[in-house]
């Protein structure tokens, strides 16, 4: 598919439903969250599925109890908190504890979702981080993704998560490859520029989904 600007179709739009669902997914550090603020700044319904999953893992959650059971207290920092970056290690070192962790999550972070799309109408936009990976494309009408440069990955974790270079690299290769992703997407965005081009190209699109009667009763 044509990246934005410049796309002009997208499968499934003329149908005109009541309801259209678009499913943000890319790559780790690619600019996604950047992308859902910008939905949210033009008034579309958003919702994270990160954040739901990182609801999950707070003390007095049945996963979190789970997780504890799993990996042990050497998991936790102050009052007792789940720290994300040493169970991130863990996991993304070692695939089957990864796999049985995405396990305990995907189902409560799923009937959120459902549930958040079933009280909107119009355009609705859902960041779904593994929106391919863990095969929920029945939860959405069309799919964006969001891209970048490998080295512009690598050093937004480096500054974000305060990850190594051996740390990042490891995390980019747990997920499909970002070209994949791409090819299978209905849109496209690019985040190798500033952010003010990518907010441009968000924008182009919430304008060509709204003329398209998408966001109307």
């Amino acid at each position: 598919m044509p990246e934005l600007p410049g796309a002009e179709t997208l499968r499934g739009a003329s149908k005109m439903k009541r309801r259209f669902v678009i499913g943000l997914t890319g790559g780790i550090a690619t600019g996604k969250t950047t992308v859902l603020k910008e939905f949210a700044r033009a008034g579309i319904p958003t919702l994270s599925s990160d954040a739901l999953a990182h609801a999950c893992l707070r003390p007095g959650h049945p996963v979190y109890r789970r997780v504890v059971r799993r990996f042990g207290r050497k998991i936790l920092r102050d009052q007792g908190r789940i720290c994300r970056r040493h169970l991130g290690r863990i996991v993304f070192a070692k695939p089957a504890e990864r796999t049985w962790l995405e396990r305990q999550i995907h189902p409560a972070v799923i009937r959120q979702l459902k549930s958040f799309i079933r009280k909107h109408r119009g355009l609705v936009a859902l960041d779904i981080p593994l929106l391919f990976e863990a095969r929920l494309g029945s939860l959405v009408d069309a799919t964006l993704v969001v891209g970048s440069s490998r080295r512009s990955q690598i050093a937004r974790m480096k500054r974000r998560d305060r990850l190594s270079d051996k740390d990042a690299r490891q995390r980019i290769r747990s997920q499909l490859p970002l070209g994949l992703k791409m090819k299978r997407a209905d849109y496209t965005l690019r985040n190798d520029g500033s952010r003010a081009a990518l907010r441009s190209g968000v924008r182009a699109l919430v304008g060509r989904l709204q003329e398209k009667g998408l966001t109307r009763e």
